[in-house]
C-alpha cells in the first residue's frame, strides 16, 4: 500500500492505473521504475510490456515534464 501512495504522491494524484493484482507488475517495482524515470530522465525507452508499466511509465513522462 505504501509503494502504491508514494506513486500517486509522484505523479501528482494523477495515476490511472489499471488493477495492480495477478500478473501485473507490483506497485513496488513501478514506483522503482518511476523515481528512475524521474532521477535520470530519459529520453527514449523501450518498454515491452502491454499493462501497468507502460501506463504508470507514461504518466511519469507527463508528470516530470519529460
Amino acid at each position: 500500500m505504501q509503494s502504491l501512495l508514494g506513486l500517486y504522491q509522484l505523479l501528482n494524484g494523477r495515476a490511472d492505473l489499471p488493477s495492480l493484482r495477478g500478473v501485473s507488475t507490483s506497485p513496488d517495482i513501478l514506483l522503482h521504475v518511476v523515481r528512475h524515470i524521474q532521477a535520470h530522465a530519459p529520453r527514449r525507452i523501450v518498454e515491452c510490456g502491454s499493462g501497468s508499466s507502460t501506463i504508470a511509465m507514461a504518466q511519469a513522462f507527463r508528470a516530470f515534464g519529460i
